[in-house]
């Protein structure tokens, strides 16, 4: 065998043994690089199950989350493989992350619960049953985002245009953390 094909037969046997990690564009202090850690340490796998605010999400959700700080997370834990597995079954066999996002006490289900104007409420339930949103998103009505009392008092007096959900990651960028429930765009009627 000559040195060369030696050489990549040793390279492919230590690239399979070392673990695979999340391809992260930032630094290893973000949310990715805190998980990627774990991966390192053999804690968790790549293919870890992910609960954000005890939700299942995917993969590609957590690579949108990366955007964030970390300090909008103030609570990461992670199941190694074992716990994983004796709490999960076998889905939880690659290890669990549990994160637990900043929420905006102001945007708390509990300024949602009076909502009475209808086409809203039907649109948060048919949306939340779809698992786009949770029950409790930003909404926002004419560019502004609506939070604490404001959410009922502006919505049941308002008559609707138009709705839409706005996507996640846009979500995101525009209003960070807060729309870590999903966002609702609302056009009242002129």
């Amino acid at each position: 065998m000559n040195r060369i094909t030696l050489l990549v037969i040793i390279t492919l046997f230590f690239n399979s043994c070392s673990p695979k990690l999340i391809p992260n564009e930032k630094t290893e202090s973000s949310l990715i690089g805190k998980i990627n850690k774990q991966i390192e340490n053999k804690t968790i796998s790549k293919e870890a199950l992910i609960y954000l605010n005890e939700k299942k999400i995917s993969y590609q959700s957590l690579v949108e989350l990366n955007i964030f700080d970390t300090k909008d997370f103030p609570k990461i834990s992670y199941l190694n493989k074992k716990e994983g597995k004796k709490e999960f079954g076998k889905n939880g066999k690659n290890g669990v992350i549990k994160m637990e996002s900043f929420l905006d006490p102001l945007l708390n289900y509990e300024f949602y619960k009076e909502i009475n104007n209808k086409e809203v409420l039907e649109f948060i339930e048919k949306s939340s049953n779809e698992g786009i949103i949770n029950k409790n998103p930003l909404l926002v009505v004419s560019g502004k985002p609506l939070r604490g009392k404001e959410i009922v008092n502006t919505i049941n007096e308002l008559s609707i245009e138009k709705m839409t959900l706005m996507k996640q990651v846009i979500g995101y960028r525009v209003y960070g953390i807060r729309a870590i429930n999903g966002v609702i765009l609302i056009d009242p009627k002129l």
